[in-house]
């Protein structure tokens, strides 16, 4: 029997091949697009996460250099004294410093007009250049001390003169942390904030001042 045309095998049109092809082409991008995004998106969140952990430990750094800050004996010149933008003294808790050494530091606050950051540095005498400890945009920041009543002054020691302690009770930094969203930076001096009778010469070598 004869097959007719109508019951032969019939393949795809050019026209089919190319339809095909292109929602293909269009599906590859989309996907490609996509992965880019995701891709994009996990890299950003792997940066901003280790900024903030870096961050954090650097706020930990700050505090610890507060927290181990000692009076030295009284009139004694690693005494300490706070300024805006400025401190120093002796600290126990300086960080890449051995721990326990009680050590000069100076914590500065310098304004970097290049890159327009506020840089947060402390020097110390075995260091060659201060180290960063912070910094956060714009030309801002400074350090304002509490007394025992929590009361607060520019400068330490403060203008009253029955102030009786050589140490703040603590040191607020005013700053603007991107990573943290923090304004104000609260460090607490954990030690003794007057020197001890027993004390007959300072406890500092060298000096950061």
């Amino acid at each position: 029997m004869r097959r007719t045309a109508s019951s032969r095998p019939r393949g795809f049109t050019l026209l089919e091949v190319i339809v095909v092809l292109v929602i293909v082409s269009l599906l590859m991008t989309l996907l490609t697009q996509a992965l880019w995004l995701g891709t994009d998106m996990l890299r950003r969140s792997s940066v901003e996460a280790s900024a903030q952990a870096d961050e954090s430990m650097r706020l930990a750094w700050y505090r610890d250099l507060v927290g181990g800050l000692q009076p030295d004996r009284n009139k004694g010149p690693l005494s300490f004294a706070g300024q805006a933008r400025q401190f120093a003294g002796l600290s126990a808790g300086a960080p890449l410093l051995d721990a326990g050494a009680a050590l000069p530091v100076k914590v500065e606050l310098a304004f970097d007009a290049r890159a327009n950051r506020t840089r947060l540095t402390l020097l110390t005498p075995t260091a060659e250049r201060p180290v960063e400890l912070l910094s956060w945009p714009g030309e801002q920041g400074e350090f304002v001390y509490l007394d025992e009543g929590g009361r607060s002054h520019p400068s330490w020691p403060p203008a009253r003169l029955d102030q009786p302690f050589q140490l703040p009770r603590a040191i607020v930094l005013r700053a603007g942390l991107a990573q943290s969203g923090q304004s104000l930076v609260y460090a607490v001096v954990s030690g003794e904030r007057n020197p001890p009778d027993t004390i007959v010469g300072g406890l500092g070598v060298g000096s950061a001042r």
